[in-house]
């Protein structure tokens, strides 16, 4: 009996030496790896990478596109890139489409208020989801998006600005990036691209 519960608590008692190194089940990736996407990745400051992922429909019945923003620090910052939850587009140089919320995807999924806070620890990525509502230009335009205020791990802050060619149909309620190097299609003017929003 003694000797068996020796070997037992051995076996369950926190181990010291080699063992100390091997990783956590829980602990972060930090593999620096990153998806394709349609802006990014790219360096923001010292350390925070961010990337414009995707633009989807998320509920074409209410004619809703979901812009995914993408925000990483890796292992070695010195502290969380915080992230100040307000957005604002331009179109063709020009006031954009509305903005109707946010939520956060990653990682953890819930919605997020406007003016809120997200801070992103070291070793950590957030993904923010932006909410638009319609209705949109048909056609080819450039689109800019701005995060007005972030907070890089080093101290500084900084506007986030990504800027994408897209081809939108108000008919579909989609939109596709416009390949670099692509001759784009004839576009109206922002004025006379905008149709009835009822669908």
């Amino acid at each position: 009996m003694i000797l068996l519960l020796a070997v037992l608590g051995w076996e369950t008692w926190p181990r010291t030496g080699n063992s100390s190194a091997l990783p956590s089940p829980t602990a972060p990736a930090c593999d620096g790896s990153a998806a394709p996407a349609l802006v990014g990745p790219r360096t923001s400051g010292l350390w925070l990478r961010t990337a414009l992922e995707a633009v989807e429909p998320s509920d074409p019945r209410t004619n809703q596109l979901r812009w995914l923003v993408r925000f990483t620090v890796p292992a070695g910052a010195p502290g969380a890139a915080i992230v100040d939850v307000r957005a604002r587009f331009t179109v063709a140089g020009q006031a954009g489409v509305q903005v109707l919320g946010y939520d956060l995807v990653e990682p953890t999924q819930r919605p997020v208020r406007e003016d809120e806070l997200v801070d992103v620890a070291p070793c950590q990525t957030a993904v923010l989801a932006i909410r638009t509502g319609g209705p949109l230009l048909d056609g080819t335009f450039s689109y800019e998006l701005l995060i007005e205020k972030v907070g890089l791990p080093e101290g500084a802050t900084v506007t986030e600005r990504f800027a994408v060619d897209l081809a939108c149909s108000n008919r579909t309620f989609t939109c596709a990036p416009v390949a670099a190097g692509a001759t784009p299609m004839p576009t109206p003017t922002p004025v006379a691209g905008v149709l009835n929003p009822h669908f």
